[in-house]
Formats: C-alpha cells, sequence, structure tokens
C-alpha cells in the first residue's frame, strides 16, 4: 500500500502545484447560518469561480430560490420525516463553510462558471443534504420513501466556452437497485477528470424513480465542497487518473467533528 501510494503521489506531484481547490471559506456567514441569495445578487464567487443564484421574493413573506448557496449549518440527521428547514444541513459531519445546490424545474440550472486558472476540473466532494435524506429515508408529503428499485442521481455536465456540451458524469446519491439500500451520507470525492480540458461551465442536474406531473418529486439538493481544477496548460495534458487517485489520496478534508 506504501508503495502504491508513493508512486501515486509521485505521479501527481506537478498536478498539486498547480491545482486551486475551491472550499467557500473565504466567503463570510455568521455561525450556523446560510446564504440563498436574498441580496439579489444573482451568484457569488469563491476563489474566482462563479456561482450562479436566482432568488424570488414572492411577498407575503414567500421567497424561493435555485442555483447555488452556501451554508455552515453543519450537521442534521433526523430520525423523522424532516422539513425545508433542514436544506441548509448535510448529513455528514462538518464544520467548515461548503455549498449548497439546488435544482429547480422551472429555472435554469445551476452553473458553476470556471476560468483559466481551473478550467480542467479534477473532483469535487458531494453529500445529501438533510432535507433530502430525510425525504428519501421516510418520505414525505410530497416525495416517497425509497424502496427497491428507486434510484436518485446527480448529473455534473461540462462545458465549453460557446456553450457546447463536452461529457457528463453520474453518481448516485440513492441506489436502491440490485438489492442495494444506498442513500450517500458521507462526504464523497467525485473524479471529474474525464469532464477533460478547456470545460468553461459546469452544470448540475438531477433525476429519479420518483417523478410526478410537475417533475422530480425527490428535493434536488445536493451539498458540495472542495472542487479542485488545474490550468488548461499543455504540461497537465499527460496527467491520467492515476494522479487524481494520489491527489485525493493526499487531500485531507478540512476539519470535521465525530
Amino acid at each position: 500500500m506504501k508503495a502504491k501510494l508513493f508512486f501515486a503521489t509521485l505521479f501527481a506531484a506537478p498536478l498539486i502545484a498547480g491545482a486551486v481547490t475551491i472550499n467557500f471559506e473565504d466567503l463570510a456567514l455568521a455561525a450556523d447560518s446560510s446564504y440563498n441569495g436574498s441580496d439579489n445578487a444573482g451568484g457569488f464567487v469563491s476563489g474566482s469561480v462563479s456561482f450562479s443564484n436566482n432568488f424570488t421574493d414572492w411577498g407575503g413573506g414567500y421567497s424561493s430560490w435555485d442555483g447555488f448557496g452556501y451554508s455552515n449549518k453543519g450537521y442534521a440527521k433526523p430520525a423523522t420525516a424532516g422539513d425545508y428547514t433542514y436544506e441548509f444541513n448535510t448529513v455528514a459531519s462538518d464544520n467548515s463553510t461548503y455549498a449548497v445546490v439546488y435544482g429547480s424545474a422551472f429555472s435554469s440550472a445551476p452553473t458553476i462558471t470556471l476560468n483559466s486558472e481551473t478550467s480542467t476540473p479534477l473532483s469535487i466532494d458531494i453529500v445529501n443534504t438533510t432535507v433530502t435524506w430525510s425525504s428519501l429515508s421516510y418520505g414525505d408529503g410530497f416525495a416517497k420513501q425509497f424502496e427497491a428499485g428507486d434510484w436518485f442521481k446527480l448529473t455534473i455536465s461540462a462545458f465549453d466556452a460557446v456553450g457546447d456540451f463536452i461529457a457528463s458524469i453520474e453518481t448516485f446519491l440513492a441506489d436502491f437497485t440490485d438489492g442495494k439500500s444506498y442513500i450517500m451520507d458521507e462526504w464523497t470525492t467525485v473524479d471529474l477528470s474525464s469532464l477533460g480540458m478547456n470545460v468553461a461551465s459546469l452544470e448540475f442536474s438531477f433525476s429519479s424513480t420518483d417523478n410526478g406531473m410537475f417533475g422530480i418529486n425527490t428535493p434536488t439538493y445536493v451539498a458540495i465542497d472542495n472542487l479542485v481544477a488545474v490550468p488548461e496548460p499543455s504540461t497537465y495534458a499527460a496527467i491520467t487518473g492515476l494522479a487524481v487517485l494520489g491527489l485525493a489520496w493526499q487531500r485531507r478534508r478540512k476539519a470535521t467533528q465525530a
């Protein structure tokens, strides 16, 4: 094992030198709080990377948002079906700041806009939010409790500077097929290296076996952290998935609490 780690780290060394990690710690938040775009800024920037946000004030104390927000509310895992007060919590213990993605069927896809320093995405950490986990686990007023044959997926799609599709990666946030009963409840690193170089933007979308007349019934949220990317230079063109694995082994998550 030590030999394998050594060689992976050796291959990854040039990659680590040029890597940028977007970890949202540069975003100011009061303790146990969140941001949903209520300032109507239309998005926010972390580490020079832009994150889309749509916020609507409907009046009478009602509002809605979609796209990206951010939070430091951290862990919550109720023993019964939760409600939307948990949309900015996660089911993984974490005392850091992270982003929350919410995809609405009535709005444009949540979009990350990259730049010259981040045009080759390598990996991203994801986990279910508490509101999604509790809906999947127990059901709620809109969505079913998951059972055999059900699944819930996140798709991350890459686009170039003119908006042409490059490639996409799918990850199960819940998988009850083939005898499994899996609901993601730990931070999980997703390898993005197959998306390639010259990526201008990443779009997030969701799909589920639980659908109704207005689309997906499952709450379409996911928390993200530690987006790792490098510039496009040709020196990175020969880096393989082994280097990405070495980076993932070497990189430690931000401080967590058990």
